[in-house]
């Protein structure tokens, strides 16, 4: 929860223009957080502040400072010391590879580089960054289940995968955006510099992904993944993912279309106040088995919208 001085200082800042703001979890080790370029505000009086950003540069946290705001109120880690951090992008191989490329000629194509070269073709592959981005998005393809997931702005998964960024190190991040990660698992890809290194293992998690969604305490069956889709920001019209509380808390979720009923228990009443989605109110959910809390149900005003349910689960609830 941030404290009302702090709040008042990143208003005063965005208000001089000042958009750039660093996100950190301190409490993880080598400290490297988001550089987020802010790009809309929006305040609710003192106490709540709500903005949109977009993530910039990857930093490292060298040196934090202490600081003491002018009316003698305490304010730790506002002003540090960062070193950006650069992305190592995938060299090109020595030699093309024809990987893409199919007909009876393209298995000779492949083979001519091995002639002259010390490794064969799939060795190079391994550090190749097209062919990594290839491997990837032929993945998504085959998989069914990932139909609504990806297509956050089409209707087709096929469209989706292909026309997601072509460079390895914009896929790279694309791609870790888009997928179903714990957190641990995404701080480990933002400290991880090596575009060949990130892709790599983004790559390994598609192949041991499952296609069922499970409570992270007792492993209950809650989802298939084919009922996730990406809720859209009325206002941004961007899949929208990561949100804040009116205490400060930062929760990531996961929108599904569909929850199986008896693995969960509804805790609450439903209510409109602070929701995410404007025109639905939510409903704390927990697991019926283990009792974890697994995130919200969310229920449109208007019976004419689409969706008319969803679900925002948690993404450290589930696995």
């Amino acid at each position: 929860m941030l404290a009302t001085s702090t709040l008042q200082l990143m208003t005063t800042r965005l208000r001089n223009g000042d958009d750039t703001f660093a996100l950190i979890n301190a409490n993880i080790p080598r400290h490297v957080g988001t550089v987020i370029q802010i790009e809309r505000m929006y305040e609710y009086g003192d106490q709540h502040l709500s903005i949109v950003g977009r993530g910039r540069q990857r930093f490292e946290l060298v040196d934090r400072v202490s600081l003491h705001h002018t009316m003698g109120q305490f304010m730790e880690g506002v002003s540090a010391q960062v070193r950006i951090l650069p992305d190592f992008h995938a060299m090109p191989c020595p030699m093309p590879i024809n990987f893409r490329r199919g007909g009876p000629s393209s298995s000779l194509k492949r083979r001519r580089p091995s002639l002259v070269a010390y490794w064969g073709p799939q060795q190079y592959m391994q550090f190749d960054g097209p062919s990594l981005v290839y491997q990837a998005k032929s993945i998504l393809l085959q998989s069914v289940e990932y139909h609504a997931f990806m297509a956050s702005t089409t209707n087709s998964t096929s469209s989706a995968a292909m026309s997601a960024p072509s460079d390895p190190t914009r896929f790279s991040y694309w791609l870790a955006a888009h997928l179903n990660l714990g957190l641990a698992t995404r701080q480990r890809l933002l400290a991880t510099s090596c575009v060949v290194g990130r892709l790599r293992a983004l790559i390994e998690w598609l192949h041991h992904q499952s296609a069922v969604i499970q409570c992270s305490g007792c492993a209950t069956t809650l989802a298939h993944t084919r009922a996730i889709f990406l809720k859209q920001d009325a206002d941004h019209g961007g899949p929208a993912s990561t949100f804040v509380n009116p205490y400060g808390a930062i929760h990531q979720i996961l929108t599904m279309l569909a929850v199986e009923r008896a693995t969960y228990d509804p805790v609450g009443t439903p209510s409109l106040a602070d929701t995410w989605f404007p025109g639905y109110t939510w409903q704390c959910i927990s697991c019926v088995q283990c009792a974890t809390f697994l995130g919200w149900r969310y229920v449109s005003t208007v019976e004419q919208a689409h969706p008319r349910v969803f679900f925002g689960l948690l993404r450290n609830a589930i696995g």
